[in-house]
């Protein structure tokens, strides 16, 4: 039998949770806080915090419990919790589909972090390339996908090579502090690995409670018996929480490449904002994978000290110089060489070359918006131009 939760506040004493499992039956579980609760199996009338007095009453449609005789409201903790899964498709990438409150009125579908226009419950897609994406109930992860007929395992990275590094560090009342970390696609409780399947986004932990880890890609979350718990500090997440990165894309007709930037704030926190060629792009917070020029798929991922940005599964500086070369290889004779994507990285602050004049444009956000500062010769002009107008925002 699945748990039933409830919560319920108490004056002074702040907000606390009970969850129940074969209430009534052989076996029956009760847990107060997430402490576990030894009683008989018959046993439906409790001590709850600050001596209240806790009792569960049968009805026709399920079970109830009174907290010194008030009713008390029922929670479902899975409730808005997504569901990710990543597939590969030949030539065009690795790809993601993520769904929060699948199956329901209010269900949301994303496709490699944009969000997908459809009526509330819709359960088949078209996909990246055209693919089918065909949603079911089914199998021990509860829902099931299809891509063109074939089964793709739910993922708990959000992309290819990703392997997001968290802790997390609580305190129960019986044993104290205990630790969960997430090591890639591997769950560490208390230092020792989980044995579970991976993709497994569900534990039970210390003193029985319910260990959950929602989000995906490197926006992870903890809940402990539904309670979300504070991630613990650590160099990756002291980082930057900003990232630049100018990268090409090579022509349909393979003969030129065409450069783009991409420029992201408050990655992977409340509040991120990405922008696409000094485009706004509309996507959830924490959404790391996003359709770039072309169709690419782009990826945000944590590197040593900084974020990096993958295209199409491979790292950018790698895709830029297969770019270079595949539009060099291409060009007709006497064509111009497109620049090279490499010395992007190292322009200044606020500045990117314009591939096709040769010129260096200054840019600055305002407002949340990107604006247009000229175009100059040079990237030590454009960067002064740049550094002028900062100094009158600030």
């Amino acid at each position: 039998m699945e748990a039933l939760w409830w919560k319920f506040d108490l004056p002074g004493l702040g907000t606390h949770q009970v969850r129940a499992r074969n209430l009534g039956l052989q076996g029956q579980e009760v847990c107060i806080d997430g402490t576990h609760v030894p009683a008989p199996d018959s046993q439906l009338i409790f001590t709850g915090p600050g001596a209240c007095l806790l009792e569960f009453q049968p009805r026709c449609d399920g079970w109830i419990l009174f907290v010194d005789g008030v009713p008390t409201q029922s929670y479902n903790p899975h409730e808005g919790q997504a569901t990710l899964w990543k597939f590969s498709l030949p030539g065009i990438g690795t790809h993601q589909l993520r769904i929060k409150h699948i199956g329901e009125m209010s269900q949301e579908v994303f496709i490699d972090g944009s969000p997908v226009e459809a009526p509330a419950g819709t359960t088949t897609f078209t996909g990246p390339g055209a693919c089918l994406l065909e949603i079911s109930r089914g199998g021990a992860e509860g829902w099931t996908l299809h891509v063109d007929g074939q089964y793709c395992p739910q993922s708990l990275s959000a992309g290819n090579g990703t392997k997001p590094s968290k802790v997390w560090e609580f305190v129960l009342p019986a044993t104290g502090a205990h630790s969960v970390h997430l090591d890639g696609t591997q769950v560490y409780i208390d230092g020792v690995p989980a044995a579970a399947p991976p993709g497994t986004t569900t534990f039970t932990g210390p003193e029985g409670c319910l260990l959950q880890l929602q989000g995906g890609g490197d926006s992870w979350s903890l809940h402990v018996d539904g309670v979300q718990v504070p991630e613990t500090q650590s160099e990756a997440a002291a980082g930057p929480s900003e990232g630049l990165w100018n990268f090409s894309v090579l022509d349909p007709t393979r003969t030129f490449s065409t450069m783009h930037q991409m420029r992201a704030f408050n990655i992977g926190q409340h509040g991120q904002q990405v922008y696409l060629d000094g485009v706004l792009v509309p996507a959830p917070d924490g959404s790391m994978a996003f359709t770039g020029p072309g169709g690419c798929l782009l990826e945000v991922k944590s590197g040593p000290g900084c974020w990096k940005l993958d295209i199409d599964g491979q790292d950018m500086e790698s895709h830029n110089a297969a770019v270079l070369s595949a539009a060099s290889a291409n060009a007709p004779a006497g064509a111009r060489e497109p620049v090279v994507p490499a010395a992007m990285t190292s322009l200044p602050q606020g500045v990117s070359l314009d591939p096709v004049s040769g010129r260096y444009t200054a840019n600055i956000r305002v407002h949340g918006r990107f604006m247009n500062l000229g175009e100059f010769a040079t990237p030590e002009e454009a960067s002064a131009r740049y550094q002028q107008e900062r100094s009158k925002q600030s």
